[in-house]
């Protein structure tokens, strides 16, 4: 903890997909897990949906998007109204 290695693995996979031409990096966290959403927010994650009974069926997960940079208006980041459910994840 505290090395900084989690933020240089996000940094460079932030990186690879800006490269790549992706819309965004997203990335699924357990809703308890404060430490977790606090650190990607530093990163500028942001909650883009809030998905019911992600892990197991037991516990919520936050999908926190960061739009790369060919998602100038930020398109990619725009939270849902509302919960969803697993089965309602596309697949990208």
């Amino acid at each position: 903890r505290r090395l900084g290695t989690a933020h240089a693995l996000m940094g460079l996979l932030e990186s690879v997909s800006d490269h790549e031409a992706a819309w965004f990096v997203d990335l699924f966290v357990r809703r308890s897990n404060g430490v977790a959403i606090s650190f990607y927010e530093s990163l500028g994650y942001s909650v883009c949906r809030h998905v019911l009974g992600y892990y197991s069926g037991d516990e919520d997960a936050y999908d926190m998007r960061k739009p790369l940079s060919r998602d100038a208006d930020r398109r990619s980041a725009v939270p849902l109204p509302n919960p969803i459910h697993p089965e309602e994840l596309e697949d990208d």
